[in-house]
């Protein structure tokens, strides 16, 4: 059972009595917050840094690393339907992504839902510098490996999603 209203889902809102959810924050105040950590975020966010495992943490420094990481977080839980997604990846790639994110894969599902998002912030640097052609082909297969257990998850069309243009100042 879901005990915080604020992570249900939709049909699991339906179960809270309406003074619950009406004390949850309005967009405006999140909106207010944008820029503005507190003491709470900045531990939070030091708590999340000390949780990520070396390997993990060294893999995000590079380009390969960092794409082996992404990958890391669309493959199938379960482990024949990783092992056919990877095996498929190894024969589109010369890049070393299929075998660094079955290496990482352990590490960086221990670390739960809730490191996705960081991880793919600290993660877009090191992609972002990469050339448009290595974006592309990373972008597409991280599309094409998702699909491959013919199934898509939410998670996975954020990770599909992602725009690895490099910021124009």
């Amino acid at each position: 059972p879901v005990t915080n209203p604020a992570t249900a889902t939709a049909g699991q809102r339906g179960a809270y009595p309406a003074a619950q959810l009406s004390a949850l924050p309005t967009a405006g105040a999140v909106i207010e917050t944008v820029g503005k950590p507190t003491v709470d975020h900045l531990l939070y966010a030091r708590t999340m840094q000390q949780r990520i495992p070396d390997p993990v943490a060294a893999a995000i420094r590079n380009a390969d690393g960092a794409a082996a990481i992404l990958f890391c977080l669309i493959l199938d839980n379960s482990q024949p339907g990783r092992q056919h997604q990877l095996e498929w990846l190894q024969s589109q790639t010369h890049q070393p992504w299929p075998v660094t994110a079955g290496k990482l894969y352990p590490l960086v599902t221990a670390l739960g839902v809730e490191a996705r998002l960081p991880l793919i912030d600290c993660c877009l640097p090191a992609l972002k510098n990469q050339s448009p052609e290595w974006r592309d082909h990373l972008l597409n297969l991280l599309a094409d490996t998702a699909i491959r257990d013919q199934r898509v998850v939410p998670w996975e069309f954020v990770v599909m999603g992602l725009r690895l243009e490099p910021f124009e100042l």
